[in-house]
């Protein structure tokens, strides 16, 4: 966490001060006593503003228990800091449960993008999951888009973040700068 949230500040000092990074929380460390002042401690090292940090949750952290699920998430979010759901749609997740979480973002997982053009049943869970996110005022990012049919088919939903080989792969910290130079819309035709 420390290492994304300085690299991130760096990006945000040679120009790219809109540019957020999400970072991935295991349960183990979810949970851990020490998580809170490891996250203040991260942003305060870093310089990096709390608003430009996502947590990424899976939804079977918060089954373990869930009223200390909220507490921490609350906990966490008064640093100012954003917390998602990741791969949502594949564990545990009931309508109830997320009600009660106080979550920024769901992220679709790529069970659900990976056979959206020829699965219409695909289409409309993630057609139902953006309208679900609409209502709730989350935000959503589509996972494991792979080629540009599926691009398509999540903006013609309405889906308008999106994460996977299709955008790139993975790349380290100092060969973000030249994706970040690219022009994707004009690439992706929306000029």
């Amino acid at each position: 966490m420390r290492a994304a949230c300085r690299q991130t500040a760096s990006w945000h000092a040679a120009g790219f001060a809109d540019l957020g990074v999400a970072v991935n929380v295991s349960s183990k460390e979810f949970w851990h006593e020490s998580l809170l002042a490891n996250v203040r401690d991260a942003l305060e090292q870093s310089g990096l503003p709390a608003q430009s940090l996502q947590l990424e949750l899976t939804e079977g952290i918060f089954m373990e228990n869930v009223d200390a699920a909220v507490e921490r998430i609350l906990a966490l979010k008064a640093l100012g800091i954003a917390v998602a759901v990741d791969d949502f749609g594949t564990g545990y997740s009931s309508l109830a449960h997320l009600k009660r979480f106080p979550l920024d973002v769901l992220k679709i997982d790529r069970y659900f993008v990976k056979d959206i053009q020829h699965a219409p049943v695909n289409e409309a869970l993630i057609g139902s999951i953006l309208a679900l996110c609409k209502g709730l005022g989350l935000g959503t990012v589509a996972e494991g888009v792979e080629n540009r049919d599926q691009l398509e088919s999540l903006r013609k939903l309405g889906c308008h973040i999106v994460q996977g080989y299709f955008i790139s792969r993975p790349v380290p910290a100092e060969q973000v700068i030249a994706l970040l130079g690219r022009d994707w819309l004009r690439e992706f035709g929306q000029a």
